[in-house]
């Protein structure tokens, strides 16, 4: 039986789910609204680090039940070809590149060979900050980006995917996709 005590820890641990989600929210809410029939996501992370699985648990929480993302995990960046290589035969709708993830971070050569790999591939990849998008990313949205959604137009015709409108200012209300977040799978890319 549920007491007072337990729903306020479920909810302090939800409201910190909360705040955590947020660097995901609204660019899941972007790609919700613009791909809805796309429910499958990949990422390429080191995800032994335990930061990079709190960002992929983010992530979750922010895409919502009835998604799955499949996590490629790469022990440092020297691996990113590899992984990238495995994408095809998984076929994710898109890819979401970890802000702070230590082997293929915003910013970094790994997320560029990544991007420019998923893109001969067909495949947009999204990120939450300006680095990513300055590196070819498809659309990035985020705390990074000022709530402004940045939309890569020469990607048109190259990734099989419709681009959101880049002229609008994305605000979607805080808060985390109802009923649950979604399943994720962990697959080695070494």
């Amino acid at each position: 039986m549920l007491n007072l005590r337990t729903l306020l820890v479920a909810g302090a641990l939800l409201v910190g789910g909360q705040v955590s989600a947020n660097d995901f929210e609204a660019l899941m809410g972007v790609a919700k609204d613009v791909w809805p029939e796309k429910t499958h996501l990949a990422v390429v992370c080191n995800y032994r680090d335990s930061a990079t699985r709190d960002q992929v648990q983010d992530l979750a929480l922010a895409a919502g039940a009835g998604r799955h993302i499949t996590v490629f995990d790469i022990p440092h960046g020297g691996h990113v070809g590899g992984a990238a290589g495995l994408v095809p035969r998984y076929n994710p709708d898109f890819l979401v590149l970890l802000p702070r993830d230590r082997a293929v971070h915003d910013g970094s050569m790994e997320a560029s060979m990544l991007i420019a790999r998923m893109t001969r591939h067909g495949k947009a990849v999204l990120g939450t900050t300006r680095a990513a998008f300055r590196q070819g990313a498809a659309f990035v949205l985020g705390p990074n980006t000022g709530g402004e959604l940045l939309v890569n137009t020469r990607l048109q015709g190259i990734i099989d995917v419709i681009l959101p409108d880049r002229a609008r200012i994305y605000s979607r209300q805080a808060g985390l996709a109802p009923f649950g977040c979604a399943t994720v799978t962990v697959c080695s890319a070494r």
